[in-house]
C-alpha cells in the first residue's frame, strides 16, 4: 500500500495538521507543526509524533477522521479553500501499518479532550482506554494537558521551538499523533533522512508553504 513506509506516511500526518488549520482559516502565526522523534529508552519503545495547535472534537473524530475512504472528510466544515484533502486513508494507513506497538491521537479542543487510537495489527480504532473515559473528558487547563501529553514521549513545552510555544499561547487546543515502535527502526530512528524527505516530498509542498514545520 502507498503509505506503508515512514517516508510516505509521515507527510500525511503533517498534511492533516495543515488541513486542520486551513479548515478553521487559522492565522499564519498560529500555523505551526512540530515533528517529535523519541529514540526510546530501556523498557520503552521509540516513537514518532506530529503536534499541531488546532485540536479535534469528538464530532470531528467520529464524523470525519474515523471513516475510511472518505475524500470529503478533510473539507467538511472548512472555512478556507486551502484544504488539501485526499482519499481519507493516508494518515490512518500509516498509523495501522507502520508501528509495532500502537498509534494514538491525544487531542484537546475548547476544554474537552479525546484519546483515540489503534493497536498494532488492527484497523479498528477506538477511544483509549475506553469510550467512557477517553471521549470528551474535561481538560480545563490546556497547558497542563499538553505538558502531561508531551511527557509521555519525553518532551515538554519548554523545549518546543519558540514559534510553537507562541502558537500554543494563542491556541484553544492541540493534537498530538504518536506512533509507538516504528517498524524498521529498532536500533535508531534516521532523523536526518526523514527530515530531508519531508523537505523534498511532493506531498509536503503546500504544507510547507502554509505552515511553519
Amino acid at each position: 500500500m502507498a503509505f506503508q513506509s515512514h517516508e510516505s506516511g509521515l507527510p500525511e500526518w503533517l498534511k492533516n495538521s495543515a488541513d486542520a488549520y486551513a479548515r478553521e482559516n487559522t492565522a499564519e502565526e498560529k500555523r505551526v507543526i512540530v515533528v517529535i522523534f523519541d529514540y526510546g529508552r530501556r523498557g520503552a519503545s521509540p516513537s514518532i509524533s506530529c503536534l499541531d495547535f488546532s485540536g479535534m472534537t469528538s464530532d470531528v473524530i467520529e464524523q470525519s477522521f474515523r471513516i475510511w475512504a472518505d475524500p470529503d472528510a478533510s473539507r467538511r466544515g472548512a472555512k478556507s479553500a486551502a484544504v488539501q484533502g485526499g482519499h481519507g486513508n493516508g494518515g490512518k494507513c500509516y498509523m495501522t501499518h507502520m508501528f509495532e506497538d500502537y498509534s494514538l491521537i491525544q487531542t484537546v479542543k475548547k476544554g474537552n479532550g479525546n484519546r483515540y487510537g489503534v493497536v498494532s495489527g488492527s484497523i479498528k480504532f477506538g477511544y483509549i482506554p475506553d469510550r467512557r473515559s477517553g471521549r470528551n473528558f474535561k481538560a480545563k487547563n490546556l497547558e497542563q494537558e499538553l505538558e502531561t501529553t508531551l511527557g509521555l514521549i519525553r518532551c515538554s513545552i519548554s523545549i518546543l521551538p519558540k514559534a510553537a510555544i507562541a502558537a500554543f499561547r494563542l491556541a484553544d487546543g492541540f493534537t498530538l499523533v504518536t506512533g509507538v515502535g516504528p517498524k524498521g527502526y529498532k536500533s535508531r530512528i534516521p532523523v536526518q533522512q526523514l527530515v530531508s524527505n519531508l523537505q523534498e516530498h511532493p506531498q509536503m509542498i503546500q504544507t510547507l508553504e502554509m505552515c511553519q514545520v
